[in-house]
């Protein structure tokens, strides 16, 4: 999947960035393995989940319970 970043672009005393995803969108599958492996990382003691969620390529409310 191609991602194209376009430079932000200032409106009034903001900035506004957009982001262009191309490609054909495909369902990601997981191996038992892996999610054993990323749910252990959520449980662990002071684990962020986002930085979790982050680091695994998934959405961090397929960490949450």
């Amino acid at each position: 999947m191609a991602n194209a970043m376009l430079d932000a672009r200032q409106e009034g005393d903001s900035y506004r960035r957009v982001e262009v995803i191309t490609g054909k969108r495909r369902r990601r599958r997981w191996t038992g393995e892996e999610k054993a492996r990323m749910a252990a990382e959520s449980f662990e003691e002071g684990a962020n989940i986002s930085e979790v969620a982050r680091r695994n390529g998934v959405s961090r409310g397929l960490l949450t319970v």
